[in-house]
């Protein structure tokens, strides 16, 4: 008999099947060989050959046999159509199984539907029409496995493979970090059954992953680890293949042909041809050959696998044809006929989206039936690119086109760290669209081309965090309580696995953290199925629009928003009655400009005089000299920075040189986004202030510093004479923090931060060093209730300061605080010097007392300092205001003294008269 083709789970049953030796299992066996013959020699048709395997199951079926019955639904699939990639009909014989299972019940009925299940899933994967079912079989089998985990012990091999092959479905749909959680867990389990069986497989896709992350090294290693595993020559040829796709991205052609000459030899060795195998060990080859600029072979290559494709299955739709139609694009392009490129580019958005059948170059696909996102995405891209001088406006659009694709996958993936991930892949689009956009309004001075402009800069900014505020606002109201809870309560989860493999965590707590991750994807995905409303609302691609943001914008301000990319820095600045958009060449020059003056302000000065002012000049003729009479008109300055320029403060900046900072002509406040600022309001803002100083208590200093703290004897001063509820040294722990934060106007950490920009999730606030559990790390941050907090203020050590994500911003400390919805942080961009920043603050809640908006409180503060104590920005300057500025009225300690002052007077007078008011109670009663 035949080897049977093992693409899928069945080979686990099959290996099973071919242990045994009964009667039944040789019958069965010898109607397969009949069957194979017959036609292979074209005796019979395929249908025939079905009706053999049907007959056979009757007779299982009169006696009983149930598994031999079921199995045989999976032999018909894999013998009858899988060799010739009839994934189609291989799926509706699963499909039959599923629906016969009404003759078992209990466990027996449970491991059939697992095994069937899994089966019909992965069929319905390498069908790009079929993604949508694909999706759905696997999330119910994911489901039905967490129900029933004692499949894990029964069926271990299956469940492995299954979710292996869960994981490769999650990652050709675009989310190649929540992939990572599947493969993850299916090599946890493997560890802990022992198997060894099909984790080639699995360890070539975490290879893909780290890949994908540009962990060469990791991937390499993986697929070191792989090769002895592979059992089988066309295993052993697939992971040749993956060698050579981390060598091609790692730029490396060479040694990429090598290892494709490795997968194709083991290829020809196979007993059986896989053409999907073959087709991607050309597809490979031609890159290769691409990078090598042999273009001849690169596009004989592409041709050869295009037309092996076509005539193993009879289509071309999916990733592998979209992959070479773009390959196909990119030499046309080299070769400079950028007409037969354009068409390929058409042809490669087609192949990624089945309900889109245009070759016109002037159309682009609506997204209805997307079966290959990254293929999808890059096909826009280099259309656009490849419309750049023959058609600008339509290239531009283009990108936009893109741009919006890309924020829509980006919102179908569940966690940050995966929109964070995806963001960064498709940064480079932004600047390139904006240099297009930029061209067609300086040629036509048009309100629709500057809108489409604004709408560039916001999709560029924050867009992970402006995803979470908006669902923030919009679940409360349309989900039901119970979900809201589920969903709840599996965040907190997650939150203390990372905790846990933060500070000591092993594979287990890594495997149960890929297992909750999963979880709550599959829960947001039931509460989308369930909302119609709120999936409309999440999907909504809206961002505030310029003509929007001028209505909100008040008369006294002007918004500012910048984009600094690698060649080029972009602005546009808008008030209430107009805008101007403005572009400056030499993006490094100005990058290294930012630089320079950030290390001006932020080294403490010790008794150096500051030494900034020529660079403080240089840097305000960049960045905003331009639009200076502009902005004569405004007051206030709302300031989106971007990349580099998220670490100055514009304050500091001076149109001359001579100490006349910008922070004596405006008001200044920083935004992550347009959207952000002016979309995003509190629900039931509150007052009420509660403050943290755990290092205050000079006495306690041995214990701070054997934790690595010194004390802050000034931070008990920052709040003056505000009433609030302050938690002081001892009292100021975490738990008591977890107990009190909640519901309060105003949250205030004298304390502590650490920041971590190699790994944000370890970047801390510290509270009261008692015990282990006193760091309050990033993902604790994210996971607070803060919708009616209207401000954090981070009196700490570079709370402003983290890792630049493009696409995102800053990940910072202070942002954490926004992503769990608080509209508003004063945070810091350097180390924060101790009394300075105490000064500060005292001086801020004096204004704020005074009914002071939060900005102008900031910037009163500041001046009282520069007056005062010092004029060095090293000072007064990293202390700044992220988000929304309000008045929030709050009480002073003096009102309260007063109240009781008035209280004590009436009590004394009370005791004073007691006879005579007792006499007039007493004539009253008679």
């Amino acid at each position: 008999m035949r080897k049977s083709l093992l693409i899928s789970l069945f080979a686990i049953l099959v290996l099973n099947a071919m242990a045994q030796s009964n009667d039944i299992t040789l019958q069965i066996n010898a109607m397969r060989d009949e069957a194979y013959r017959k036609l292979s020699n074209h005796q019979i048709t395929t249908e025939q050959a079905l009706k053999s395997y049907k007959n056979f199951q009757k007779k299982l079926l009169e006696k009983k046999d149930y598994d031999n019955y079921y199995n045989l639904f999976m032999l018909a699939a894999v013998d009858l159509y899988i060799p010739n990639d009839d994934y189609e009909n291989a799926a509706k014989v699963i499909s039959e199984g599923l629906d016969a299972l009404k003759y078992v019940s209990g466990e027996k009925k449970d491991l059939m539907f697992f095994e069937l299940n899994a089966e019909i899933s992965e069929y319905y994967r390498r069908i790009p029409s079929k993604l949508n079912l694909a999706e759905k079989h696997f999330k119910k089998g994911y489901d039905f496995f967490l129900q029933h985990k004692d499949l894990q012990k029964k069926l271990p091999a299956f469940v492995i493979t299954f979710l292996s092959n869960y994981g490769r479905l999650i990652d050709d749909l675009g989310d190649t970090e929540q992939s990572f959680y599947y493969f993850q867990q299916a090599r946890q389990i493997a560890k802990q059954e022992k198997i060894t069986l099909n984790q080639y497989a699995v360890l070539s896709n975490m290879a893909k992953y780290y890949r994908e992350k540009k962990q060469y090294e990791n991937a390499l290693s993986f697929l070191k680890e792989a090769l002895p595993l592979s059992a089988d020559d066309d295993k052993i040829a697939i992971v040749h293949l993956s060698i050579g796709r981390c060598y091609n991205q790692m730029k490396q052609p060479a040694d990429a042909l090598k290892a494709f000459a490795e997968a194709e030899k083991f290829y020809r060795k196979a007993e059986e041809s896989q053409p999907r195998l073959w087709i991607n060990i050309q597809t490979n080859r031609a890159e290769s050959y691409l990078q090598l600029g042999d273009l001849a072979k690169a596009e004989g290559t592409y041709k050869n696998a295009l037309k092996d494709f076509a005539s193993s299955f009879h289509h071309l739709q999916g990733i592998q044809v979209a992959k070479i139609e773009n390959g196909l694009s990119e030499i046309y392009e080299k070769k400079g006929n950028f007409k037969e490129a354009l068409i390929h580019s058409q042809k490669a958005m087609i192949a990624a989206d089945t309900s889109y059948t245009q070759l016109s170059v002037k159309s682009n696909p609506t997204f209805e039936a997307v079966n290959a996102p990254q293929e999808l995405f890059i096909a826009l891209n280099q259309k656009a690119d490849l419309l750049s001088s023959s058609d600008p406006a339509l290239s531009a659009d283009t990108y936009i086109t893109a741009i919006k694709f890309a924020t829509h996958l980006r919102k179908t993936f569940d966690m940050p760290e995966s929109k964070l991930f995806y963001s960064e892949k498709v940064y480079p689009v932004y600047e390139k669209a904006l240099s297009k956009i930029f061209e067609q309004w300086k040629a036509k001075q048009s309100q629709e081309w500057a809108e489409k402009f604004f709408y560039t800069l916001e999709a560029s900014k924050s867009a992970t965090l402006w995803d979470a505020v908006k669902e923030q606002k919009i679940r409360p109201k349309v989900l039901d309580e119970d979900l809201l809870i589920q969903e709840a309560s599996l965040r907190q989860k997650i939150v203390k696995l990372q905790i846990r493999l933060l500070e000591a965590g092993n594979e287990k707590t890594l495997s149960d953290l890929s297992d909750a991750k999963i979880q709550l994807g599959h829960l947001t995905k039931k509460i989308e199925q369930e909302s119609k409303n709120y999936y409309k609302l999440k999907y909504d691609n809206y961002l505030i629009s310029l003509k929007e943001t001028q209505q909100k914008i008040d008369k006294s301000s002007a918004f500012i928003s910048y984009f600094l990319g690698e060649n080029v820095l972009y602005y546009l600045v808008v008030d209430k009655e107009s805008y101007n958009i403005v572009k400056k060449e030499d993006a490094s020059a100005i990058h290294n400009l930012a630089l320079s003056l950030y290390a001006k302000i932020n080294t403490p000065p010790n008794i150096d005089a500051y030494k900034g002012h020529d660079l403080a000049k240089k840097t305000y003729d960049v960045l905003l000299a331009p639009v200076e009479g502009m902005l004569k008109k405004s007051k206030k300055l709302i300031i989106a920075r971007h990349d580099i320029l998220g670490f100055l403060p514009f304050e500091i900046l001076e149109k001359k040189g001579k100490s006349d900072y910008l922070l004596f002509d405006y008001t200044i406040s920083y935004a992550n986004s347009a959207s952000l600022q002016f979309d995003y309001n509190i629900t039931k803002p509150q007052s009420d202030i509660i403050a943290y100083a755990p290092f205050s208590n000079g006495k306690q200093s041995g214990i701070f510093r054997d934790k690595g703290f010194k004390t802050l004897p000034a931070s008990i001063n920052e709040m003056g004479e505000i009433n609030g509820q302050i938690f002081q040294d001892n009292k100021a722990t975490k738990l008591n923090f977890q107990e009190t934060y909640r519901n309060k106007g105003i949250i205030h950490f004298a304390t502590h931060a650490q920041v971590n920009d190699a790994e944000p999730l370890k970047s801390f606030i510290a509270l009261y060093p008692e015990g282990k559990d006193f760091k309050l790390y990033t993902p604790e941050l994210y996971n607070l209730s803060l919708e009616n907090t209207q401000l954090v203020v981070l009196s700490a050590c570079e709370t402003g300061k983290g890792q630049i994500r493009k696409g995102e911003g800053i990940i910072s400390l202070a942002r954490a605080f926004q992503f769990a919805g608080c509209p508003s942080v004063i945070t810091t961009l350097w180390n924060a010097h101790d009394e300075s920043i105490a000064k500060l603050s005292e001086k801020f809640y004096y204004y704020l007392k005074k009914g002071h908006p939060t900005d102008e409180a900031i910037r009163l503060s500041k001046i009282d300092l520069i007056q005062t104590e010092s004029d060095h920005p090293f000072y007064w300057s990293n202390f700044v205001l992220i988000g929304k500025s309000s008045v929030i009225p709050i009480a002073s300690n003096n009102f309260i003294y007063l109240w009781l002052g008035l209280f004590a007077a009436v009590m004394v007078g009370m005791y004073l008269f007691r006879a005579r008011i007792a006499a007039f109670f007493s004539n009253l009663s008679r």
